[in-house]
């Protein structure tokens, strides 16, 4: 861990060399962790740029400074990350969402499946749980989160070739899968199962559709645990790209 200190800024809140924090990120700052003039902050666009800067003043309620350094892409990996993922119950699915953003997911799926126990979802709540999980990791791109859908109609949207589905069916490994076909994706998505696993008729549907089956091993995983698992695999084959594993 380190200790700096990450605040959201809007990118029309910079310009030029200096920026400027609303109200919300002001209080965070000021009286929350009691961070003093002169101190240096890290500022997060969402759109993939980020800052570090020096914070100056309050200047009619909001914290104002100068920009020492941008960084493009600041916190990303350089592959895109899906996931998709069966509605869980609210805690879990905040959990997984909020370590699935800290590993670096930049598109979040969530799909109604045959056993889905929740079938519906806030999106709003779930949003400011994106934000926050972002300003967390130090990420400059707020991930995006799509409206729920039928496993069926997920399928025909997505480039099924770049999925790996994790199901103890799996023949291969995530690490294998990539290191043999998917180091030069640009993109990939992982679909993990809701709680009770996937149908039989989920099975063969995503089998029909040709998807690739990646086993994580032989024990039995909750379905955000299986996520974790899957992205921190997949953070380590990207980060190592280039070398053997």
């Amino acid at each position: 861990m380190n200790d700096r200190h990450y605040f959201s800024v809007d990118p029309k809140a910079i310009q030029e060399k200096y920026f400027t924090l609303d109200r919300d990120e002001t209080h965070h700052l000021n009286n929350v962790l009691r961070i003093k003039s002169g101190a240096t902050i890290w500022l997060i666009d969402g759109a993939g740029m980020g800052y570090r800067v020096t914070y100056a003043e309050i200047a009619d309620g909001c914290a104002v400074g100068e920009i020492n350094k941008s960084y493009k892409m600041l916190g990303e990996l350089d592959t895109d990350i899906g996931l998709a993922f069966g509605l869980l119950k609210r805690e879990r699915l905040e959990l997984l969402i909020e370590k699935a953003v800290e590993l670096g997911v930049t598109r979040l799926y969530p799909l109604v499946l045959d056993r889905s126990i929740n079938r519906t979802l806030k999106s709003a709540r779930i949003r400011k749980r994106i934000a926050n999980s972002s300003k967390q990791a130090g990420r400059s791109r707020l991930a995006v989160l799509h409206e729920p859908l039928s496993l069926e109609k997920w399928l025909n949207e997505v480039d099924r070739s770049t999925v790996l589905a994790c199901h103890d069916s799996g023949a291969g490994s995530i690490t294998n899968s990539y290191n043999h076909h998917l180091k030069s994706q640009p993109s990939l998505v992982v679909l993990i199962g809701p709680e009770g696993d996937f149908s039989q008729r989920e099975m063969d549907l995503l089998k029909s559709k040709n998807i690739e089956f990646v086993s994580l091993g032989n024990r039995r995983l909750r379905s955000e645990t299986a996520a974790i698992m899957a992205l921190s695999i997949l953070n380590e084959c990207i980060n190592r790209k280039g070398t053997t594993l």
